[in-house]
């Protein structure tokens, strides 16, 4: 009978050893994703700054409902649960909401509208990257955006001299 007991405690307590590991590991593997991710969060706003895009902050409305109503502590906990962020990080995106409001983003354009064409930038304001393109690439880019062309029909050759002797 003591037999049983002690072979049951040496399972119970494997089987915690493995449990706490398997933990240990998921949790490593969180925080290496994290990491990760926050690389690349960091390495996307980078190009963003760089080609000077100018992204439009999404709005949460029932955020700002919230903090119409003087409702901070709700409006914190509306953003986290919205967007999955961490108590910090809500309640500074929060705070910056306070000070500066956000508008709501334009009525998206319906399908069968066209879109309009991107205006270009000055070479001076191109980059590096810019002035090594050729001018054949650039206009390479126009001529994908036209309307296919059908294909010539191949045409058999029948210039004597093109044609190469038996004898050569």
């Amino acid at each position: 009978m003591d037999y049983v007991l002690l072979v049951a405690l040496v399972i119970a307590v494997i089987g915690l050893g493995l449990l706490t590991a398997s933990l240990a590991g998921r949790d490593r593997r969180e925080h290496r994703t994290a990491r990760q991710l926050a690389s690349v969060e960091r390495k996307l706003d980078v190009i963003i700054a760089h080609l000077g895009i100018d992204l439009p902050r999404e709005a949460y409305p029932e955020v700002l409902a919230l903090l119409r109503k003087g409702e901070k502590i709700a409006a914190i906990k509306a953003y986290r649960e919205q967007t999955g962020a961490g108590l910090k990080e809500a309640k500074d995106a929060v705070e910056h909401m306070e000070r500066e409001p956000v508008e709501p983003a334009p009525e998206p354009r319906p399908a069968s509208e066209p879109r309009p064409a991107p205006e270009p930038r000055p070479a001076s304001e191109a980059g590096p990257a810019a002035e090594k393109q050729p001018a054949a690439a650039a206009t390479a880019v126009a001529d994908d955006t036209a309307e296919p062309r059908p294909a010539a029909a191949k045409q058999p050759a029948t210039d004597a001299a093109a044609q190469p002797s038996p004898g050569e």
